[in-house]
């Protein structure tokens, strides 16, 4: 799951799913300018996954 792409091709429902299931706690929803809740990463809390093609 890629939520920056997710949130910026307008994907993104503010359910914050994303928010629950991130395994490092890098993801927390703040609200934005419109008053919308928009995923905010941090990224000192990522770490790349490369995902097995089957």
């Amino acid at each position: 799951m890629n939520v920056r792409y997710t949130y910026e091709s307008k994907l993104c429902c503010s359910c914050g799913a994303c928010e629950g299931i991130c395994p490092k706690g890098a993801i927390s929803l703040k609200i934005d300018a419109n008053g919308f809740f928009k995923p905010e990463i941090n990224e000192d809390r990522t770490y790349a996954v490369e995902i097995p093609k089957t």
